[in-house]
């Protein structure tokens, strides 16, 4: 058993090490980075990798040989920016060696924690992966939003074939910055405003869809568009124009406001803890900015971004904006509640005793109670997507947790429900009661799929509340996450790469393409009426907000 833990390491040790050793340290820094964007822009368009499972391994690869190039490169006083055929090639080979690395990123941690073993049998490695409950919960929660995205901007650009370049690209960004649901508001984005932060963020992605319309128009073929042209690029007099798109008249909160979306490399090790689609601008000395518009456009939204951004950068300032948000989610529950079943009484926040433990009074996040005596308990989270396997373990874990705590916390409300009665005034008496794990958007990976109690995203439990006719009908709306994501068909292939002079031999696992079809159909009528719509962009009060939901999502 030591020996092959031994093994393990040694090979981990001369992976992690293979492709950082191969980056010739006499490369210009920000003209290395530039090419390697040139590459990722080449390969993920021409080869179809967006929306595929490939897709996160090559934005990676990407993270990863920018990170190490602010490792190991020296920055340059100039940044030249001309087309290098050579130091294209490596680039183009790095990222293709970074995708292979990040797939063996997945499997290692694996390894250790005891979920896959390894074989060896001279230089070629095999690995046996067990089952993962939710493996591909993410993907297919990703795929589903960001194609709806990618298909709204299709809609649109070939409805406004007739408009302008630049009346187009400000449509599209209309609409792209419209298409995320977020709940945050002015001031979370201390110390600076929304304003502030939005301003910078327009800026790039009206650049973004400026370039994302020509590839349209080019029937997305790169070759004839050229990966330059669709390459952000801002000289020192173009980065001083984009102070005119910021409102405040402190210099120094626009700086900040701007080093929040810049690259800046986490710690001294080799793996990257930020992601290039979390900070997608890259500066220079001499005071270029460039980035790639397909990490601003084709990620997650413009919010989930920034909070990733500040949990890695600024932990303390993260916190805060986070728990404010998550206060503002039970409101807004309660307010959709209200309005679709005017019956109900909703209890936030409220307390119960929890037999034969230490702490025997559990504060508890939100019961709602029918007029039948059928009653739902809403436990609150706010995970984002983590996105080291140290980061899922740990936010496993606090599913499994609450999982593991639902059955005493129903047991508690059934058991006080005479105290509960009284006290808010309830007059029914509990027929039926069931649990819910509401997460922001993070739903688990090896979490288990536990029947009794789902796991939903707040836009699932949204859409269900929409969707139902009545409190039983949002609980079964809810549990059909973990009826539908289990069955999505995935078709798997053998792919063997060699790397750090091993030859690995991996299971890659592709969407069947049927269900993709059907997405698309799915989403067909209700994308038009979202690019023709007229509603209303911003609400004055949550309960407009919460009444705009729940027309969304019957629709």
């Amino acid at each position: 058993m030591l020996a092959i833990e031994e093994k393990i390491n040694e090979v981990e040790e001369k992976i992690d090490k293979w492709l950082i050793d191969r980056l010739d340290s006499s490369i210009p820094r920000n003209k290395y980075i530039y090419h390697c964007n040139l590459a990722f822009i080449d390969i993920v368009i021409d080869q179809k990798i967006l929306f595929t499972p490939f897709e996160k391994h090559y934005l990676f690869s990407l993270s990863y040989n920018t990170h190490i190039a602010h490792l190991k490169l020296k920055e340059e006083l100039n940044f030249d920016y001309s087309f290098d055929h050579a130091l294209y090639a490596f680039a183009f080979d790095m990222i293709l060696r970074g995708m292979q690395y990040s797939m063996l990123c997945d499997i290692f941690p694996l390894l250790h924690s005891g979920k896959a073993t390894m074989r060896i049998e001279g230089s070629n490695i095999f690995f046996d992966v067990r089952s993962i409950p939710k493996k591909n919960y993410r993907y297919i929660s990703d795929y589903s939003i960001r194609k709806a995205l990618s298909y709204t901007l299709q809609t649109a650009n070939g409805k406004f074939t007739n408009w302008d370049d630049e009346k187009i690209a400000m449509k599209l960004s209309d609409l792209y910055i419209h298409f995320w649901n977020e709940n945050m508001i002015y001031s979370d984005y201390e110390p600076y405003s929304r304003l502030d932060w939005g301003g910078i963020s327009f800026f790039f992605i009206v650049a973004s869809m400026r370039r994302f319309n020509k590839l349209y128009k080019k029937d997305f073929d790169i070759v004839s568009l050229d990966s330059q042209k669709m390459m952000i690029l801002l000289s020192h007099k173009g980065v001083e124009e984009l102070r005119g798109f910021v409102p405040t008249t402190n210099d120094e909160l626009y700086k900040m406001a701007l080093e929040d979306n810049i690259y800046k490399p986490i710690g001294k090790g080799s793996f990257p803890k930020l992601s290039v689609s979390e900070a997608p601008l890259n500066s220079t000395k001499d005071g270029f900015i460039f980035a790639n518009p397909l990490v601003i456009l084709f990620n997650d939204s413009l919010e989930t971004r920034f909070l990733n951004y500040l949990r890695k950068s600024d932990n303390e300032r993260y916190l805060r904006i986070k728990d404010k948000i998550k206060e503002r989610v039970i409101p807004l529950i309660i307010e959709m509640i209200k309005y679709k079943f005017p019956e109900t009484v909703s209890i936030p926040n409220f307390h119960v005793k929890i037999p034969l433990k230490k702490k025997n009074k559990r504060e508890c996040d939100l019961l709602i109670v029918d007029e039948c005596g059928f009653a739902l308990y809403l436990e609150i989270k706010h995970f984002y997507y983590p996105q080291s396997f140290c980061e899922t373990k740990k936010v496993d874990a606090e599913l499994t947790k609450a999982l593991e705590k639902m059955p005493d916390q129903l047991n508690a409300i059934s058991e006080n429900w005479g105290n509960i009665k009284s006290t808010y005034r309830i007059n029914t008496e509990l027929t039926e009661l069931h649990g819910i794990i509401v997460s922001h958007r993070y739903l688990g990976y090896d979490v288990e799929i536990d029947l009794q109690t789902p796991i939903v995203s707040a836009a699932n439990l949204y859409e269900s509340i929409a969707e139902a006719n009545n409190l039983r009908e949002v609980f079964l709306g809810c549990k059909e996450i973990d009826d539908i994501y289990p069955t999505v068909r995935f078709i798997r292939k053998e792919l063997s790469c060699y790397f750090a002079g091993y030859n690995f031999n991996l299971e890659i696992e592709c969407l069947d393409p049927l269900f993709e079809i059907s997405l698309i159909k799915s989403y067909r009528e209700q994308i038009y009426r979202n690019v023709t719509s007229t509603k209303p962009k911003s609400f004055d009060n949550i309960s407009d907000l919460a009444h705009a939901y729940l027309e969304e999502f019957k629709s």
